[in-house]
């Protein structure tokens, strides 16, 4: 069952705290496809052989070892690579329908349309387009026509 309002819980977090939740889903991702296509392989070693003190068999923890400011750093640099393949798209349609994205309920479907099709789309890429939403979506916009 779809959540009714899957952006509330984004829009409302801190910016800096929504950055962070980016990577660490991102993170959290790669480590579930890895495990997915060869199981057992994110497990640390507890075989024979050379062992590292204080390393133990359990999994990564996504965010593990990274600062805060690291992880807020990681989620922007995370969604820019997400949005740059679809930023002339989400761009034009910025201009063809600005009365569409006043408002995030009505704006963030267009930019995940653009994003995924997807439906429901993963958390990923809500929280990314959420974060697009909140970094300021017509001066990535305007960043984008000064750049071409």
């Amino acid at each position: 069952m779809a959540r009714k309002d899957p952006y509330r819980l984004y829009l409302e977090m801190p910016e800096d705290e929504l950055e962070r939740q980016v990577a660490l889903l991102y993170e959290g991702g790669l480590l579930e496809l890895q495990e997915r296509m060869h199981p057992g392989s994110t497990l640390r070693p507890t075989g024979p052989g050379i062992h590292i003190q204080g390393a133990s068999g359990q999994r990564p923890v996504p965010g593990q070892g990274e600062t805060p400011a690291e992880l807020a750093a990681h989620g922007r640099k995370v969604m820019t690579a997400m949005m740059a393949p679809v930023r002339p798209m989400i761009c034009r349609e910025v201009r063809a329908h600005p009365d569409d994205f006043q408002a995030p309920s009505s704006g963030l479907p267009h930019i995940l349309d653009c994003l995924t099709r997807v439906r429901p789309p993963d958390d990923l890429f809500v929280a990314a387009a959420c974060l697009l939403w909140r970094s300021g979506l017509r001066e990535w916009c305007a960043g984008a026509e000064a750049e071409a």
